[in-house]
């Protein structure tokens, strides 16, 4: 009976799990499928698969016991249910790592207040819970159940075995293996009490220094008798020498590899600059300016960096040239475009420095007024570099110069309005709409130009002069009432020390549209009052005075506000003169050459103090070996402190080994000095000619300033005469009109409207100005 339920028990195992009904009849060895899942057919399966087993298995003689089968003949019905069982285990797992198949229908899941998820997510129905209801409600019937539905899946998508035929397996009979002989007692004694033979004495190892023929002694030196063999021939090799300048240069790129000896390697290159070897020269040169670059020299830099790049040495060139744009002062500027156009130069501009070099070299162009080439290098400024809008605005420029208008304010307004979104370069959003503003006003674009005056911030420098503008552009856009305001707000006390006639035209004028006469010859008249003394006192400065002479009168004002003497000029036109842009470049140009000018001196101290730190450490290096050996010497005989004299020892001999390099560091040094002392000389020479040549040009561009300043004022009074003309005569028109019977209130008796009334002259607060 234990067979029956084990045979069942195998065929429930090898039941397939990829959707079909598999089992092996016995009889034939053919593998018999069901193609359906349905309970007969499973139930047939299992009958035939009985019935199959029932005929083979026989009672035995007393009917309560079947026939064991023997051990070692194995049944075939056991080996091809094995062999099968490995089958289904590889089929499933080959089935858990397939791709999953389609859900054709999805299904649902079950609902219900008595179902819960159970083991292995099958649902099951609460009784506790049920029965609680029951007891409690008094109802005894049963809720229905919802148990969901499983998903379908897609038939086409199944992934079907395809099952091997299994081989038929013949029995073998299994041979019983042959017992060994055992050994008998008596041999298994004898080996035991044999005796183990005693180990041999280690193998000598010869060490020919130590055996008496192998030693080499005095003696047997002596008795070597030379004898000399046939020559053979020898091939030089060649031999590459340095020679003093070569080693020189290497002292010098040892130390430039230190980041931090540029001080003393520059005395070291100095030398070399004029070598006749043209590799020693050209990297002589070119360490020579990097390192005064990174010292803020730029000027002895410029040059020997500008030497490099017009060798064409295609190894240094793009590297000097990287060094160069990275940091250009003001009047350098110009120099190093030249030097990046010479030649073929262009072509060695490294990528990474191309969008300042272009931008450089654009500037450049629009400075020699060669328009027709800026838009060649504006186009190689990546749109994403720092740089890009600066290119624009040369660009918009340059347009404007060669007479194409329209695209200089199309590419200006796309410029202002990407920076304002952007909320970058304060001071370049203020150029651009100063210039918009110019160049719309001369196209007659009034209300463009009105916009782009107003968008200049308060905190440019040329915001004082784009206001007396944006007021022109009023008058032009009959906004008289807000030209009249604009410069009723530079008269305040706020700005007293602003140089300002032309609001007081701007004013006149506005007054005169709004026909608000009494006013424009108020202003005009305060115009002449406050500025026509201011006249002869210019005239006679220019006439009497040298342009040192204002250099020095400016500067002295500057530094003081007047606070130890009177200026010679109102304080008004020196502020005016002194803020001009062209001399504010001339200004920073000479601060520029003084700063560097110091520099040589600085530099200096830097080898002194590093001279000055060497001996420090010479002597300390002294005493700390006279006092460790001292240390050691009396700590031989002391056990507890014998153990710290390799660490002393060891210390001591660093100390030696700083002393054994120390003269010649010094010596070094003292190179570097001699070659600073001389690049000093060098440099100092041509640096205060470039000084006084800079403060030349600030005193001729102060008093160019200050001449421009009295003809305007001139010019402005002369203009007075007209305006007053038209302001006697348009009142005297009105006059006639109202005597005439004419009601006021008509278009030549127009008057202010409430409120804009210009006489106060007391308080202002900054948020009102403007």
């Amino acid at each position: 009976m234990k067979q029956k339920w084990v045979g069942l028990l195998v065929f429930l195992l090898l039941m397939p799990l990829n959707g079909q009904a598999r089992y092996v009849n016995e009889e034939n060895g053919q593998t018999v499928e069901s193609k359906t899942w349905s309970w007969n057919s499973v139930k047939a399966a299992v009958t035939n698969w009985w019935g199959n087993l029932s005929q083979k298995i026989q009672p035995s003689p007393a009917g309560s016991q079947l026939e064991k089968p023997a051990v070692s003949q194995p049944s075939q019905s056991l080996l091809i249910a094995q062999q099968t069982k490995q089958e289904i285990l590889k089929t499933k797992a080959e089935f858990k790592a397939a791709t999953p198949v389609k859900v054709s229908q999805p299904g649902k899941a079950f609902s219900g207040p008595l179902l819960i998820l159970g083991r292995n997510n099958v649902p099951v129905f609460e009784f506790i819970k049920l029965r609680q209801r029951v007891i409690k409600t008094g109802t005894k019937k049963i809720p229905e159940l919802d148990v969901g539905m499983e998903p379908t899946l897609a038939v086409e998508d199944l992934l079907v075995k395809k099952w091997t035929q299994i081989p038929q397996i013949s029995e073998k009979k299994v041979e019983v293996l042959a017992t060994p002989n055992l050994e008998k007692q008596t041999e298994l004694d004898q080996a035991m009490l044999a005796q183990v033979p005693a180990p041999q004495s280690p193998e000598a190892i010869p060490v020919p220094v130590l055996t008496e023929a192998q030693k080499v002694t005095g003696e047997k030196v002596n008795k070597i008798s030379y004898q000399f063999g046939a020559e053979r021939p020898i091939t030089e090799m060649a031999i590459v020498q340095f020679t003093p300048e070569e080693l020189k240069l290497l002292r010098g790129l040892i130390l430039v590899q230190k980041k931090d000896q540029c001080h003393v390697a520059t005395g070291i290159f100095v030398d070399l600059i004029g070598s006749e070897n043209q590799e020693v020269k050209d990297t002589s040169r070119f360490n020579l300016g990097v390192c005064l670059y990174e010292m803020h020299l730029p000027t002895e830099g410029l040059k020997y960096l500008s030497q490099i790049i017009k060798s064409k040495n295609r190894e240094l060139a793009p590297e000097a040239i990287s060094t160069i744009v990275k940091e250009v002062p003001l009047f350098h500027e110009d120099d190093v475009a030249d030097a990046l156009q010479q030649g073929h130069a262009d072509q060695l501009i490294p990528k990474t420095v191309l969008n300042d070099a272009a931008y450089l070299i654009a500037k450049n162009l629009v400075r020699k007024r060669r328009m027709n080439e800026v838009a060649s290098w504006v186009q190689k400024i990546d749109q994403k570099a720092q740089r890009y809008p600066y290119g624009q605005f040369l660009l918009a420029i340059a347009e404007y110069e060669q007479n194409q208008p329209e695209r200089a304010i199309t590419r200006l307004k796309e410029l202002s309005v990407d920076l304002a979104t952007k909320g970058i370069n304060k001071d370049l959003q203020g150029l651009v709409n100063l210039n918009l503003g110019r160049i719309a006003f001369q196209k007659a674009k009034y209300r463009d130009s009105v916009e782009a005056f107003q968008r200049v911030p308060k905190s440019h420098p040329l915001w004082m002069q784009g206001l007396t503008e944006l007021a022109w552009a009023q008058l032009q856009s009959k906004d008289a009432a807000g030209a009249i305001g604009n410069m009723h707000s530079i008269q305040s006390p706020y700005f007293d020390a602003v140089w300002k006639p032309e609001s007081y035209i701007v004013r006149s004028i506005g007054y005169l549209d709004i026909c608000q006469y009494a006013d424009a010859a108020k202003s005009l008249g305060y115009l002449k009052f406050r500025y026509e003394p201011w006249i002869s006192k210019a005239d006679a400065f220019l006439a009497n005075q040298s342009s040192d002479k204002l250099y020095e009168e400016v500067v002295h004002y500057l530094k003081t506000r007047g606070k130890e003497r009177a200026p010679q000029l109102p304080s008004q036109i020196i502020l005016d003169i002194a803020h001009q842009r062209n001399f504010l470049n001339a200004q920073e140009n000479l601060n520029l050459i003084v700063d560097e000018i110091q520099g040589y001196p600085f530099i200096k101290q830097l080898v002194e103090k590093d001279k000055s730190s060497l001996a420090y450490r010479k002597n300390t290096a002294l005493m700390r070996i006279g006092y460790l050996e001292k240390k050691i010497g009396s700590s031989k005989a002391i056990p507890g402190l014998a153990k710290n004299i390799p660490a002393w020892q060891g210390e001591i001999n660093q100390h030696k080994n700083f002393l054994s390099v120390f003269q010649f560091k010094v010596d070094t040094l003292k190179e570097a000095q001699d070659g600073l002392g001389r690049l000093q000389s060098m440099a100092q020479k041509s640096l205060n000619e470039k000084k006084a040549e800079f403060r030349a040009v600030a005193g001729k561009v102060l008093k160019a300033n200050l001449s421009k300043l009295a003809s305007r004022l001139k010019k402005n009074l002369e203009n007075n005469e007209l305006v007053m003309y038209e302001i006697l005569a348009g009142s005297g028109e009105n006059i006639r009109y109202q005597m005439a019977g004419g009601k006021t209130g008509a278009k030549q008796a127009v008057r202010a409207p409430a409120g804009q009334k210009w006489e106060f002259e007391g308080e202002f607060w900054e948020d009102e100005i403007g």
